[in-house]
């Protein structure tokens, strides 16, 4: 469940760092080289940011990763989903040091 946010993160990074390096390339009058080089490495920097943020984290046991959970409302006809009440809609939980 971790590897499509983190495609989706790098995917987002890609495209803003392409837009920036758009605005910048007139002033700055940047070689050919660094349209591919400079939004490939700060895209790769921000999703490596963003991984690190979940070290020392498990999958949710209560979702299993989803984020969210059945509930059940009235006699059990209406199904709703609804945010995890354990790992408040994230998917991952701390794990437990001790």
């Amino acid at each position: 469940m971790l590897l499509p946010r983190l495609l989706k993160r790098f995917a987002i990074a890609l495209v803003v760092s392409v837009l920036l390096m758009t605005f910048l390339a007139g002033p700055l009058n940047l070689p050919l080289w660094s349209w591919a080089l400079v939004p490939l490495a700060l895209s790769g920097v921000i999703t490596f940011l963003y991984w690190r943020t979940f070290a020392g984290t498990v999958v949710c046991p209560t979702c299993n990763g989803s984020g969210k959970v059945q509930v059940h409302q009235g006699y059990g006809y209406e199904v709703e989903d609804d945010y995890c009440p354990s790992c408040d809609g994230e998917g991952r939980v701390p794990t437990d040091r001790g």
